[in-house]
């Protein structure tokens, strides 16, 4: 076999080898046929003929299989690191073969055997028709339907295209290219769905196709300039409508007509178009566009331009050879102004003795007054001029600054400062504009927050539109100007320097000296200093100081010039004003719109532009409690109060108005505190807090406001704008003067944000209520914690003292709350309704074992014991922690209060008729000790519980139903927490009054000790539910053991560690003068009867004591001026009971 014409390579010689069927295949063209020998037409065997075995078919899969066994050992060691020679983890190779026959075995069923891995168009058919009805069953039919539709596409497309054994793709590998993209899909997502939205609209409305262009459109391309358009007879032109050229035929595009001999130049003019070069290039690419059929003509100047140019010279008054009309040299004429100037040089000059020198000297250079003050109008709008040079931050005459012929060196240098100041003025806000707006555009590096905030922006951009309206006032006088040159307007024009300055006064007043010391006093910056300084000064103060600082410089400019009846000066500086607040304006729609952020701070990173993130210029701040790793962000208790707030004033030092450093040694730098809370919006700010938290808490609840709360937000000028009205009461149309007052748009300011306000705080309230039953929580802790449910927690005390009365603990956690709980049980089998879940109720003690043994001796153990009520989300930002810790200790005085009546009541001696006469008589002071301490617990007892809680809680009840808003609602539950306490005496001005009772209440423990210990049984004190006993004269030996042991009890109430100087203070404001009586009870061995008689006298004086200690601090209480001197007042009317 010879090489094919094709190929490259030499031609070997194969073996011989059997034929089969798969090998044989049709002669091609590059077959050359070998003739047939004389061998080979001998006659066949019977061997020859035998039938062909299924082993006859091996060598090709042999064949294949050793090319596909290369790729394999490369794939394994490609992905595994296992080689052929072997590695650290497999010294033989065995892990490596055995990879490669896994990977072998895996694809020789797909490569080898081609049978297997091909395709055809139905079984793809049957594919994407299980794909789209798949996605049908998910609601996913667009998909499905573009799916189907692109595949509908492919298929007419296959059917539809020419055979070409050249294309890149044959259609009989198309099954096998799908099958493949199919193997290569994921489930679709929501992007999938909307790509297949968009494909089906493309579908069903396509792009119309791009319009053609035209000559039309070529000719509509003005101006038609250059030289390829000259000649050429334009449509709508005088030589195209002489012509009779219909428009219509531009929108065609008719060929080219060849040109015929008329065109071509005469023989020896031009010979390239007779060239064979041009005639190619002709014939090869047809011409673009028509060429010109005439050149330029030059035309020559005329003496008419001459003078037309010699005209405008003429008015060239900055040239220095311009020479006035006037005589520049005249003999003075008190009649003629003209020639004052020159009158009064020759003079001054003669007088100071250099007429020479003044003679020898060039003339002067006037011009007219209506040039220089067209040139001052330039001036003013920041142009360059021939009268100012910008200097050292401010204008300047120049030396060679031309002279008005009437007027003397002297007036016109005045008159010309004067204007100059004023352009100095307006420059020096040109440039502090164009620095903030260049310092908003660069980027500021990654260890420096941005130098300007957007109230600054703001303020520069509202000093630009204030100066481009100067400049606009500039052009139109210098335009009158030259309309009264042309002659075109009627009536006369006057041009003065004078003049000019006059306008400016009247149309602007002191405005931009104004805005500039405003600059100046905000910014610190000089009109000589370099912008530059603009970055280090604000680097050095918060935005939100910032921002506040140049708002109420403002408005205190408007206040100042509003008072001095300088309308036109203050409405200037309104329209600034208005302009700058814009920004802070727009925070706080946002802020009332989206709410405060949820606090969790997950992924945010404390970045910027977050969601939970605030502009650092805005004067409400995030505190950041409640976030962190391990915050609980809005779930915080704290989170409500402490997680947004208003900003505080910051400490800077070197602004403007700052305190003088104080005289010394060494001198310090200044120090102001300015305020982060524009004035304009302080009266607005407590609200403008609520509202945001509120809307935030809402949409954490999943309940958020409606759309149209928040919809028609209106911008700050429009607020301001909308004010402005006639004198008959219709709005004017012209709002670009705001001449609004100052209590007039804090009223507007409030009267807009109120509404807003009230709806969220409404609608939190109903939440609260409706959705999150506070009432019901409310009336559980007032249940619980002021013992307002007195049969349930009248057994719980009942229980809770018994096991006080017992020798085993009664601060375990386990039986408090189980005891706790039984009770709750038992009113609930009793058929009551329940009035408290017992599963949000949690006791525990906090006092120690020490004070826990000490319950016998002290009402004091009582402190350690804590209960705690679980209030769910969101009602914890009304019951804080703090705020349970207070009822808390309502409850902890209640239950003492309730322990030493029980204890005395406990104490019931029957009469004996055995009973010895002395005895009696013991037993009659004993009784009348036991009355005076039932009574003063009783009293106190009932005053807390009647006058105290019950009425509080009515009148809390009655105003708290009014509230409109979740802050109103903590306010007034903190501040009746706060008058409840303050009359059980348990704050810390009324720490001795409360010592005094607390002595009291253990002076009844004490008693009840120490009648045990004279009856001689500790059995004596009994339940009032239990038989009495009587006294027995006769006592065994243990309990004569008894009697002769010392019970002592030691209390001072001026202890330090209880007091503070604040309470000290306190009681002598209150009249407090006497000294506080102290209980202390030193146990001796009784003996004898006459030992407990003299003990219960000592225990009689000194209770005596302290409860004339109580009534003079309760009087004293209720002689004052604050709202809870009625209260008092019943207690110390029911305390001089005491003396009868």
């Amino acid at each position: 076999m010879t090489p094919s014409s094709n190929s490259t390579l030499p031609a070997k010689k194969q073996p011989t080898r059997p034929l089969y069927s798969l090998s044989s295949r049709p002669s091609s063209r590059n077959t050359i046929q070998r003739p047939a020998s004389s061998l080979g037409t001998r006659p066949a065997s019977s061997a020859s003929t035998r039938p062909q075995s299924r082993f006859s078919q091996r060598p090709s899969s042999r064949q294949a299989r050793s090319r596909l066994i290369p790729i394999c050992q490369a794939l394994v060691t490609e992905v595994t690191g296992l080689r052929e020679d072997g590695t650290e983890n497999d010294v033989d190779g065995e892990r490596f073969r055995e990879s490669v026959d896994y990977v072998l075995k895996h694809l020789e069923n797909t490569v080898v055997n081609k049978a297997s891995s091909n395709v055809d168009l139905g079984a793809i058919d049957r594919r994407i028709s299980g794909l789209a009805l798949k996605a049908r069953v998910n609601s996913q039919g667009a998909f499905a339907e573009a799916l189907l539709s692109a595949y509908q596409r492919l298929k007419t497309h296959i059917e539809e295209r020419e055979a070409d054994l050249d294309q890149e793709i044959k259609t009989s590998h198309i099954p096998d290219h799908l099958q493949f993209l199919l193997a290569l899909n994921r489930p679709p997502s929501d992007v999938t769905v909307v790509k297949a939205k968009t494909y089906l609209e493309t579908i069903a409305h396509p792009p119309p196709p791009p319009p053609s262009l035209t000559w039309a459109d070529i000719l509509a391309e003005d101006p038609f300039e250059g030289e390829h358009w000259e000649g050429i007879d334009v449509p709508g032109s005088a030589q195209g409508a002489s012509e009779g050229r219909d428009p219509e035929e531009w929108d065609t595009s008719p060929s080219l007509s060849p040109l015929s001999s008329d065109d071509l130049p005469l023989e020896g003019e031009d010979d390239s178009f007779s060239s064979a070069a041009y005639q190619e290039s002709s014939e090869s690419s047809p011409p673009s566009s028509p060429s010109p059929a005439t050149r330029p003509v030059a035309i020559p100047y005329s003496y008419e331009h001459r003078k037309i140019f010699e005209e405008l010279k003429a008015k060239q008054y900055w040239r220095d050879d311009w020479h006035t009309d006037a005589a520049t040299n005249p003999q003075f004429n008190i009649g003629d102004p003209s020639t004052l100037g020159p009158t009064l040089s020759r003079v001054l000059a003669r007088a100071s003795g250099f007429q020479d020198a003044h003679a020898m000297l060039r003339s002067e250079h006037y011009i007219d007054e209506d040039d220089m003050t067209r040139e001052i109008l330039m001036a003013l709008q920041g142009n360059r001029s021939i009268l100012l040079t910008w200097k050292n931050g401010a204008f300047w005459m120049t030396p060679s600054t031309p002279r008005l012929i009437h007027l003397s060196l002297a007036s016109q240098e005045s008159i010309i400062s004067s204007l100059a100041r004023t352009a100095s003025t307006v420059q020096n806000l040109r440039r502090f504009a164009s620095v903030v707006f260049s310092r908003s555009n660069s980027s500021p590096p990654a260890n420096k927050r941005v130098a300007s905030t957007r109230t600054c922006e703001a303020f520069a951009d509202a000093i630009d539109e204030t100066v481009r309206g100067f400049d606009a006032w500039c052009s139109r006088r210098e335009e009158a100007m030259c309309r009264a040159y042309l002659g075109i307007d009627e009536g006369p024009l006057a041009v003065s320097l004078l003049g000019t300055e006059r306008a400016i006064q009247d149309e602007y007043e002191s405005s931009f000296d104004v805005l500039l010391g405003i600059v100046q006093e905000v910014f610190n910056l000089k009109p000589e200093d370099d912008f530059a300084v603009f970055d280090q000064n604000t680097q050095t103060r918060q935005p939100a100081v910032l921002t506040a600082l140049l708002l109420d410089t403002l408005f205190s400019r408007v206040q100042q010039h509003m008072e001095r009846r300088e309308s036109l000066t203050s409405d200037a500086l309104m329209r600034v004003f208005v302009r700058t607040a814009e920004p802070v304006w727009n925070m706080i729609g946002r802020w009332l719109k989206n709410g405060m952020g949820l606090g969790l701070g997950v992924g945010t990173g404390g970045k910027h532009g977050t969601a939970d993130e605030l502009d650092d210029e805005f004067f409400i701040e995030s505190s950041g409690i409640g976030v962190g790793m391990m915050g609980m962000g809005l779930l915080d208790p704290e989170f409500w109060k402490e997680g947004y707030a208003l900003r505080e004033g910051v400490a800077s030092s070197g602004d403007p108005g700052a305190d003088e450093p104080q005289p010394g040694p060494v001198p310090q730098a200044p120090v102001s505190n300015r305020k982060a809370i524009p004035l304009f919006l302080e009266h607005v700010a407590e609200m403008v807090l609520g509202t945001g938290k509120a809307v935030g808490l809402m949409r954490a609840l999943g309940d958020p406001l409606t759309p149209n709360v928040f919809g028609a937000w209106k911008m700050f000028t429009d607020l301001v704008s909308s004010e402005t009205q006639g004198a008959t009461g219709v709005k004017q149309k012209n709002v670009g003067l705001f001449s609004v007052s100052v209590d007039t748009l804090s009223r507007l300011i409030y009267d807009e944000l109120l509404p807003y306000c009230q709806a969220a705080g409404v609608q939190v309230v109903r939440v609260l209520v409706d959705e999150c039953l506070l009432w019901k929580h409310l009336t559980a802790i007032e249940d619980l914690f002021l013992m307002r449910k007195g049969d349930a927690m009248s057994h719980f005390v009942d229980v809770l003292f018994t096991k006080m009365e017992s020798t085993q603990s009664w601060a375990d956690f386990h039986f408090l709350n189980t005891a706790f709980n039984d009770v709750i049980e038992a009113n609930a089998n009793a058929g009551t309704k329940e009035w408290v879940n017992a599963s949000l109720v949690r006791f525990s003690y906090r006092g120690g074992k020490e004070k826990d043994r000490s319950i016998k001796r002290t009402v004091k153990a009582i402190d350690g014991l804590c209960l705690e009520y679980a209030v769910p989300f969101p009602l914890t930002y009304i019951f804080q922690p703090k705020t349970i810790q207070g009822y808390n200790e309502i409850f902890t005085l209640l239950l003492q209060i309730r322990r030493a009546k029980s204890v005395l009541e406990r104490i019931l001696v029957r009469d004996d008729s055995g009973r010895e006469k002395a005895l009696r008589e013991e037993l009659k002071v004993f009784y009348a000790m036991r009355s005076r301490l039932s009574w003063f617990a009783n009293t106190l007892l009932n005053f807390l519980t009647t006058y105290v809680i019950h009425a509080e809680v009515l009148r809390f009840h009655e105003v708290f139903r009014k509230a409109e808003s979740l802050d109103e609602m903590i306010q007034l539950h903190d501040e009746h927490l706060d008058k409840i306490r303050g009359r059980c005496l348990l704050k810390p001005n009324t720490s001795a009054l409360h010592r005094a009772i607390l002595s009291i209440l253990d002076m009844c423990l004490h008693f009840s000790e120490g009648f045990v210990v004279f009856a001689g049984d500790t059995t004596a004190t009994l339940d009032v539910s239990r038989q009495s006993i009587s006294i027995k004269r006769h006592r065994s030996r243990r309990q004569r053991r008894q009697r002769r042991d010392i019970i002592g009890f030691s209390q001072f109430l001026h202890d330090d560690d209880d007091s503070s100087d604040e309470d000290g203070g306190n009681l002598e404001a209150n009249g407090g003068d006497h000294d506080e009586p102290s209980f202390s009870m030193t146990g001796s061995s009784i003996t004898g009867e006459e030992d407990f008689s003299a003990r219960v006298e000592r225990m009689s004086s000194e209770l005596d004591g302290l409860v004339r200690f109580l009534r003079r601090g309760v009087e004293s209480l209720a002689g004052g001026t604050s709202e809870a001197a009625s209260a008092f007042g019943v207690l110390a009317f029911s305390l001089e009971d005491w003396d009868i």
